[in-house]
């Protein structure tokens, strides 16, 4: 059984024999028509998927505002709507306290922005 290794186009799993993706056709065998693409013969990647390929302080920007939504915008949907919830639990938490018990709620107020640093970290980091 050949080992495998990961498509640098789409991401795809491929036999370490294939000479091109099954998935998006991208050749690995240092044809003309991989060098007219503009692509490097065999160059494979274990990221899964090709990266770059959005503007990471954008992402970073969506997300701070809005948890969730930088991952959205790289296309992790899930990650992003998880991210969006336990941003909203945080916020909660902290609104509760601030509204019915003084002290805890102003203490906890920097405590309400980490979710959305953290968020703003990982769409950046996603997007890069």
């Amino acid at each position: 059984m050949a080992t495998m290794k990961y498509c640098s186009e789409c991401g795809a799993r491929i036999s370490r024999r294939a000479k091109a993706c099954p998935k998006c056709g991208f050749p690995f065998d240092g044809s003309a028509a991989a060098k007219a693409q503009g692509h490097s013969s065999g160059t494979v990647s274990h990221s899964g998927g090709k990266k770059g390929s959005k503007n990471s302080a954008l992402a970073a920007v969506l997300s701070f505002f809005i948890p969730g939504l930088g991952q959205a915008y790289n296309g992790k949907w899930m990650k992003g709507i998880v991210m969006f919830i336990a941003s909203m639990i945080i916020w909660s938490i902290v609104v509760f306290g601030a509204v019915f018990t003084l002290g805890f709620g102003i203490i906890c107020l920097p405590a309400g922005f980490l979710p959305n640093i953290y968020a703003a970290y990982d769409a950046y980091q996603d997007a890069k």
